[in-house]
């Protein structure tokens, strides 16, 4: 008999009884629910702040020649703006709202003018965010709603400071809390972008 061939199969044997016990091991002692990596978990509250907050501001250029009189530029969806106008101009026409943009001009007679090109200026929209509400005014429900909307896990907290207010709840005892900051581009209405800073914590 080859003892050599044995000894092969017995190891074999022993470290397949080895793998499985420490697989065992490892299943036994894994905790109960999801485990969040800290990082991803942030990335994902902020994707989600974006998407409760962004909105897109149309800038349509008007070219406008030989003209005494009003100009209307309609938007849809998008509202309308009117302007006074006097001999030839290039005007930045912003605006704001949602659904379809269908663009319209309504001119006094005799006045001649045209629309250029359309762009989009995305960034978050202030309203919106102020109607996430702040610590002030949310309670137990709302502050769970909240969570719901921006997909905070149940069994974390979390806190949200846009540009000095507080968004959820503020941080509370001596547990660790992970902290990140991040740069918004804010839009008004008249498409002025100014830079504002998100910090997320979460814990």
């Amino acid at each position: 008999m080859n003892k050599k061939g044995i000894s092969h199969v017995d190891f074999v044997i022993s470290l397949g009884i080895f793998l499985i016990y420490i697989m065992s091991i490892f299943l036994y002692i894994k905790p109960l629910g999801p485990v969040f990596n800290n990082d991803r978990l942030v990335e994902d509250i902020r994707d989600n702040f974006e998407d409760e907050t962004y909105w897109v501001v149309k800038k349509v250029l008007l070219f406008v020649d030989k003209c005494d009189g009003n100009i209307t530029v309609d938007g849809g969806g998008y509202g309308r703006k009117t302007f006074t106008v006097s001999g030839n101009e290039v005007k930045e026409v912003f605006l704001s709202g949602s659904g379809e943009l269908v663009l319209k001009l309504i001119i006094t007679e005799g006045c001649e003018a045209e629309l250029g090109a359309v762009s989009d200026i995305r960034g978050v929209n202030k309203n919106k965010v102020s109607s996430l509400g702040n610590v002030s005014s949310l309670g137990n429900l709302e502050y769970s709603e909240l969570k719901s909307k921006l997909k905070v896990p149940e069994s974390k907290d979390f806190r949200l400071i846009y540009d000095g207010d507080l968004i959820g709840r503020e941080v509370s005892g001596q547990g660790n809390v992970y902290v990140r900051e991040f740069k918004e581009f804010e839009v008004s209405s008249e498409g002025v972008v100014t830079h504002k800073v998100v910090n997320i914590g979460i814990w």
